[in-house]
């Protein structure tokens, strides 16, 4: 079986390791598109990727800056792959892209990129995705509901050409997660037992317990929060100790270093 891997930063270790626990009772022929060069650089030795098929998604912003916009191609990809929505849903998906440079911590709504740059970056990023795809053949593709360009257009690509998808989302209930296939995160069998109340006593009394923490917590926890514990004393500690480090970096090394927004 041939899977294509769509990881979002560190979650890029999370399907390696899934992939060598399914090569123990399956033949997976694996592939994978990466979004964070800065994650992979610190968590692995430099030469671990050469014995991965990999889509790295700095090269594709990188190269497609580089690159040639042909409209006849935008026009092409948007009939045949995009006849329900503009080409530009994919481009805005990705708010480091559409966005200012901070957009992660603030309302930052400038994007530092022509729109002729974000064009030539889709279309070099599509057609890059189209041939990986057409090169290995998936029976499937998995990943987390897309948040990047390459992520979204992964999914697309999938969509048309009939390629099984699995879609995960954190539904910040306690670690549970919602599994769809497909982008308008639509799910019938949700929708359907909401509509006909199809509701189990264990599920409506699971429910009321859940809205019974959350009232009394103001909030409940769910994997990715942050423990609330002296976390107000930490974050400033280790606020006042970064200044030093801090203000070297954004002073004296980010103004001679290559832009980079991929982490």
């Amino acid at each position: 079986m041939n899977i294509l891997y769509s990881t979002m930063g560190s979650y890029f270790k999370v399907f390696y390791h899934l992939n060598m626990e399914l090569n123990d009772s399956l033949t997976i022929v694996p592939s994978f598109y990466i979004s964070d060069k800065n994650y992979i650089e610190k968590t692995f030795k430099k030469d671990f990727l050469q014995n991965l098929n990999t889509i790295k998604e700095w090269d594709l912003i990188n190269n497609g800056l580089q690159s040639k916009l042909v409209n006849e191609r935008l026009i092409e990809i948007q009939k045949t792959y995009f006849g329900d929505e503009s080409i530009w849903r994919s481009i805005i998906n990705d708010r480091r892209l559409y966005n200012g440079t901070y957009c992660k911590y603030k309302q930052d709504y400038f994007t530092k990129f022509k729109e002729e740059e974000l064009l030539k970056i889709f279309q070099y990023s599509f057609d890059e995705i189209e041939k990986h795809i057409k090169k290995t053949e998936p029976d499937c593709v998995i990943g987390p509901i897309p948040t990047t360009i390459g992520e979204y257009l992964i999914f697309r690509i999938a969509k048309k050409k009939n390629i099984k998808t699995l879609i995960f989302r954190h539904t910040k209930i306690k670690n549970y997660y919602s599994f769809l296939n497909n982008l308008n995160e639509v799910n019938h069998e949700v929708d359907s037992s909401i509509l006909e109340k199809n509701f189990s006593d264990k599920n409506f009394n699971e429910a009321k317990n859940y809205i019974h923490d959350f009232k009394l917590k103001k909030g409940v926890l769910y994997e990715g929060t942050i423990k609330r514990d002296n976390y107000f004393f930490k974050a400033i500690f280790t606020f006042l100790s970064g200044i030093p480090k801090n203000f070297i970096k954004e002073y004296f090394i980010k103004p001679f270093k290559k832009n980079d927004l991929h982490s």
